[in-house]
């Protein structure tokens, strides 16, 4: 039995044991997204937040796994929540971003990563979909400046990995 197979028995005794905790709940929802079973991966990621509405990890595993199903819409709804409980939440802003450049709505994913890069400034993703979404909008100097800034963040986590 591989690690994926003993969590996700430890989730379903979790639940069982204690049916009020939504910790378990995203655990299995994560464990389902994993495995490409993003229907079951929502119903959990949706019972987590009925039992607790202000958990921000539950509505981003949730736009997760909406982004996977390709509903943009809902995928914003869900991480939109969660930067609005947890506005210092990195990776749901890039995430966002990600979303809305999916839209090609731009000014606001540049928003969202730029949010993300002042709240971990070395974050890499984030550069790099910068700039993207900076070569998408036709600004072509700040687009280079983000990818040179990824490259050098790229290399540094590339020396620290030997």
């Amino acid at each position: 039995m591989g690690r994926s197979d003993d969590a996700f028995r430890y989730y379903e005794k979790a639940i069982a044991l204690n049916p009020d905790s939504p910790e378990p709940h995203v655990g299995l929802g994560v464990i389902y997204s994993q495995r490409g079973l993003l229907d079951k991966a929502i119903l959990h990621y949706r019972n987590a937040i009925d039992l607790w509405p202000a958990y921000p990890k539950a509505y981003y595993n949730l736009g997760n796994a909406y982004f996977k199903k390709g509903l943009l819409d809902k995928a914003i709804e869900s991480y939109t929540v969660a930067v609005e409980q947890k506005p210092a939440y990195a990776e749901a802003h890039v995430n966002l971003g990600t979303a809305y450049l999916e839209k090609g709505l731009l000014d606001k994913a540049i928003e969202h990563y730029l949010a993300a890069i002042k709240l971990r400034q070395g974050y890499l993703k984030a550069h790099v979909n910068l700039a993207m979404a900076y070569e998408q909008s036709g600004l072509h100097n700040k687009a280079a400046e983000h990818f040179r800034i990824a490259e050098e963040l790229n290399q540094k986590a590339e020396s620290a990995d030997k």
